[in-house]
């Protein structure tokens, strides 16, 4: 057996590290009992414990088993498999965690930012606000909503076998929380706290909500906030029409996740060149010809060329000759008029 599946999930802290503090007694044996009923390799030899105090007392109930859980369960795993021969990875997270705990401000996982209640405590955005699905699953009534007090990193023997549980505090589910017939909206009391020895969940479980305040004006609701979930970052719904009808591996329900790193489009330079440059062109109207037939059917392109010149020149040659003529009639005029004048100075000496 390798590394425990409750040691491999994603996550990662923020924040700079503070000092690490040591677990009181009560948070060790809770954060500890916590571990051992959320690893699913530790579920066969839970099954073992009920059932030998199933034996030893016939009538007990599923409550009091619970209770004995709470009690008797860390104690008694840790004496079995000293026992019993099991893998190594049973006995290091059999022999409990260190007491001594690392803290952070804040940590992302699911999508989600978390703060520290105190220390987004004056920030403008709340990230503190927790809810998780209680054991019987029944729509709202079994969710948990609560506030993130501190994040810790609990340490067992091993190599990497390290786990981050968030210690939160929890609204009375009983009191404090309703949730509107019709519309599902959810209300907490701030004011009703949950009298509870667990305030541990693990990171992985943890989803996120927003605490929004009524106006003060609504005397009636002034102890209570309106539940917001919040959506996780880079998710997104992909509607029916999205979805391959013929793929079985997803539905309409499912969502796509989008990596965080890419934080701006890729930038696109221009250029002229094609990747082929015959993408453009239609093969099925090309056809092959030989240069001696490309030359003869360029060559009376020349001639009309050569045509059109020469009767251009032609016009030009007309043009000028007009002139000409028409100069030389206007010269005729003026000498027949001044021949005409010295007749008539003629006729007029000889009077």
């Amino acid at each position: 057996m390798g590394r425990l599946s409750i040691f491999t999930h994603a996550g990662r802290p923020f924040g700079q590290l503070e000092h690490g503090r040591m677990l009181s007694n009560e948070e060790y044996c809770a954060a500890h009992l916590y571990v051992l009923l959320n690893c699913p390799e530790i579920d066969p030899f839970i099954e073992i414990f009920d059932s030998h105090f199933r034996e030893t007392i016939p009538n007990i109930s599923d409550q009091q088993i619970e209770q004995m859980r709470e009690r008797e369960l860390a104690n008694w795993l840790k004496d079995y498999v000293g026992r019993n021969e099991v893998d190594n990875c049973i006995y290091q997270i059999a022999q409990g965690p260190s007491r001594k705990v690392q803290s952070y401000k804040g940590y992302f996982v699911n999508g989600f930012k978390f703060h520290r209640h105190d220390y987004g405590r004056e920030r403008k955005t709340l990230n503190s606000g927790v809810w998780v699905k209680g054991s019987c699953y029944n729509e709202y009534e079994s969710d948990y909503y609560g506030l993130l007090n501190d994040v810790l990193e609990l340490e067992y023997f091993g190599e990497k076998n390290k786990i981050i549980l968030f210690k939160c505090e929890w609204f009375d589910t009983n009191r404090g929380v309703r949730v509107h017939p019709q519309h599902g909206l959810v209300e907490i009391n701030v004011k009703l706290r949950l009298a509870s020895s667990d305030p541990f969940i693990l990171a992985q479980q943890a989803h996120q909500v927003c605490y929004i305040k009524y106006p003060k004006i609504n005397k009636v609701r002034v102890d209570w906030c309106a539940v917001f979930k919040t959506k996780a970052r880079s998710t997104y719904n992909i509607g029916p029409s999205m979805v391959n009808n013929n793929s079985n591996e997803q539905n309409s329900n499912d969502v796509a996740y989008q990596e965080d790193d890419v934080s701006r489009p890729q930038e696109i330079v221009p250029t002229t060149e094609l990747d082929d440059p015959t993408m453009l062109l239609d093969s099925s109207s090309m056809v092959e010809v030989d240069v001696n037939e490309l030359q003869q059917v360029q060559q009376p392109l020349e001639v009309v060329e050569d045509e059109d010149e020469d009767v251009e020149e032609e016009e030009e040659g007309e043009d000028e000759e007009e002139e000409e003529d028409t100069e030389e009639s206007d010269d005729d005029l003026e000498v027949d008029g001044i021949d005409s004048d010295d007749d008539v100075n003629l006729e007029d000496d000889s009077e």
